[in-house]
């Protein structure tokens, strides 16, 4: 192997090891909705199990900010990001269900008492 090629594998070497990263579980205490705005905000606790943080989610459910004292995206941003996006894909999920749930059990439109059909105009 030549020089310049060490150097290449070694930087490779590098962002592989940058892009492996632990994933750690985030511990949700509440979750709180601006209705006004349609920000979510987490209190989530930290992973020394004592300290509290505030992680903001906007509208699209992209993480803008965490209280932690880490360089941001913190793994509390990221782990939030997933649980909303969970939580989103569960009520789209049940909210199809209800409609056609409705539908389904829905009488029709134009039916008499006696179950007959009016004629429309």
């Amino acid at each position: 192997m030549t020089s310049q090629e060490k150097k290449v594998r070694k930087k490779q070497m590098k962002k592989a090891v940058k892009s492996v990263k632990t994933v750690k579980d985030v511990l949700v205490i509440a979750r709180y909705v601006v209705k006004a705005t349609g920000y979510v905000v987490y209190r989530v606790r930290s992973s020394n199990g004592v300290d509290e943080y505030c992680t903001t989610l906007d509208a699209s459910g992209k993480a803008t900010g965490c209280t932690c004292p880490s360089i941001k995206p913190c793994y509390h941003m990221t782990g939030c990001e997933a649980l909303e996006a969970q939580r989103r894909a569960a009520n789209t999920a049940s909210t199809a269900n209800a409609d056609a749930e409705r539908r389904r059990t829905a009488p029709l439109q134009g039916v008499n008492r006696n179950g007959g059909f009016r004629l429309l105009k």
